[in-house]
């Protein structure tokens, strides 16, 4: 009789456990429905290529908003972009969500281009690999005096690039020496670089690796793709020399405690500790530090040059008182956001544009206005986000601000200056850039009336 009533209350209790979890599972995120959108044949590719067209002329947030209207106002939206099933969230609340679940809902996440261009002929590179060298770059970066150490260097770096390609000079292309700046700066901090040679072989190599990040994986000779991965190698094999060359130095016993750069600040600290990290995963993991340390900035310079152009009078406020479109993750379960399923393996995309150029958020986003930043106007949270945020907030960024500020200090305490294409567009090809590399006419502040 006890056997009995004991089989009999293990069965109850299991019945009760099955019913508990198939309750769960009806409440649960799998039977939500996905988010509004296309991701099916033949629509996801009429989705790619209107993002590509909005984007070659930098309204994005017009693909952002015609969704957003067409699904009455959804936090977001599924589409099929750069490869993947992808949804967009669309809102300052989708942006804190987003931040707020790192490693909990969502992990990082990059196209697969951007990490085939940084393997090295079969020796691949994963995003744990990049994860854990940033983590180990950037630390140093983040050490309490970093920055005042390096603003003296960053500003060395500005005001040779302004005696080497400005000065004496009527005319100039913006854009060009923007990037020239950014990454002469970037490669200063990372490695102490300073020979010119150097400097000019890996510019091109490496302009070649940022085009193919979002580009079509299709390695043909001639192919964007194709010329990305002989650039990164290339590149690659100038670092590897310069860490051969570092190392040696290291152990000839030179004092590479006196350098601020971060390459010889972590093989002194690896030599202290006796690690011994690869040079080409070294090399690599340099590379894709570069990558995005230089692009961005330039285009921010680029962009605040061009809008000073068209307002000369907030050009002569900056003179008195000088001072990227968003990134992946990947969902790693099932979860529910705003009453939509977000299945597990999908991607999901915030990007500036749904905020920052929303009038919701911003009145007159399209208008070049600082001022507004200085009404003291309440900003909703989250709605302002250039240098995204949660575990993955752009560990450069006051780097990033760094050379803006200091490139624009020099600019407009020395010249004015007038576009010479009054008409010049941005657009995305398929970074941010001037259609014509916004070319500007010069002119000294000792020559103040000629361009008056």
């Amino acid at each position: 009789m006890e056997l009995l009533l004991l089989i009999l209350s293990t069965l109850l209790i299991l019945t009760l456990v099955c019913h508990f979890f198939y309750l769960n599972k009806q409440n649960g995120p799998e039977k939500l429905p996905l988010p509004p959108g296309h991701v099916s044949w033949p629509f996801k590719y009429f989705e790619t290529l209107d993002y590509l067209k909005k984007a070659k002329t930098d309204a994005i947030h017009e693909f952002i908003a015609e969704r957003v209207h067409k699904y009455k106002n959804s936090k977001c939206f599924k589409t099929y972009h750069v490869g993947q099933k992808m949804v967009f969230l669309t809102s300052a609340e989708g942006n804190k969500f987003l931040f707020s679940n790192d490693y909990k809902l969502v992990r990082s996440w990059w196209p697969d281009t951007f990490l085939k261009v940084l393997e090295n002929a079969g020796d691949e590179i994963t995003i744990e690999d990049v994860t854990r060298a940033r983590k180990q770059f950037l630390s140093f970066f983040n050490e309490p005096d970093a920055l005042a150490r390096h603003v003296a260097i960053t500003d060395q770096v500005v005001q040779d690039h302004f005696r080497r390609y400005w000065d004496g000079c009527n005319e100039v292309r913006v854009y060009p020496l923007a990037r020239k700046l950014t990454f002469d700066v970037s490669f200063r901090l990372l490695a102490d670089i300073r020979d010119r040679e150097i400097l000019d072989e890996s510019l091109p190599l490496m302009v070649q690796v940022v085009r193919a990040f979002f580009a079509l994986p299709i390695n043909f000779p001639g192919t964007t793709f194709n010329r990305a991965i002989k650039s990164s190698r290339k590149l690659r094999k100038i670092f590897v020399d310069i860490i051969k060359e570092r190392r040696s130095e290291l152990l000839e016993k030179k004092n590479l405690d006196e350098r601020n750069d971060i390459l010889s600040r972590i093989l002194v600290e690896n030599y202290k500790e006796g690690k011994d990290v690869d040079d080409v995963f070294l090399a690599k993991n340099l590379v894709a530090l570069l990558s995005a340390a230089f692009d961005n900035p330039s285009a921010t310079i680029t962009s605040i040059m061009k809008n000073l152009a068209d307002l000369p009078e907030i050009s002569e406020k900056v003179r008195k008182e000088p001072p990227a479109s968003g990134t992946f993750r990947e969902a790693i379960e099932d979860f529910n956001y705003e009453g939509f399923r977000i299945p597990k393996g999908w991607k999901v995309h915030w990007s500036i544009h749904a905020t920052n150029r929303n009038p919701e958020y911003f009145p007159n986003p399209e208008t070049f206005d600082p001022s507004r930043f200085e009404r003291n106007d309440p900003i909703v949270p989250y709605s302002y986000v250039p240098f995204g945020g949660g575990q993955h907030i752009c560990p450069g960024k006051d780097y990033a601000k760094l050379q803006i500020l200091l490139f624009m200090h020099h600019a407009v305490r020395k010249f004015k200056w007038e576009k010479v294409n009054p008409d010049e567009q941005m657009i995305r090809d398929p970074d941010l850039s001037p259609a014509k590399g916004l070319p500007v006419r010069l002119c000294p502040y000792a020559c103040d009336n000629e361009l008056a």
